[in-house]
């Protein structure tokens, strides 16, 4: 990512943000690995958790920047492959 002082604006690369979105679904891969939360796509029988609501704001965080992984909730987020 680059801010042009000439056009005000950042200039940020697609590799860039294709290696940033990898390296996020891995991380959260990870994270659900070390909670014991299923990878794939889940349903919650007892209501959202701590940790639902967290990924919900990974998510949120990410579309504000131009990432979208096609998920409102990370219930919806499947990380198998990731």
């Amino acid at each position: 990512m680059t801010y042009s002082a000439i056009h005000n604006a950042l200039i940020i690369d697609a590799n860039d943000l294709q290696r940033a979105a990898h390296s996020i679904r891995y991380a959260m891969k990870r994270y659900r690995t070390a909670a014991d939360v299923p990878l794939g796509l889940r349903k919650s029988e007892s209501g959202l958790s701590d940790f639902d609501h967290a990924e919900k704001q990974m998510l949120d965080g990410l579309k504000a920047i131009g990432i979208d992984f096609a998920a409102e909730w990370g219930d919806q987020l499947d990380l198998t492959n990731a």
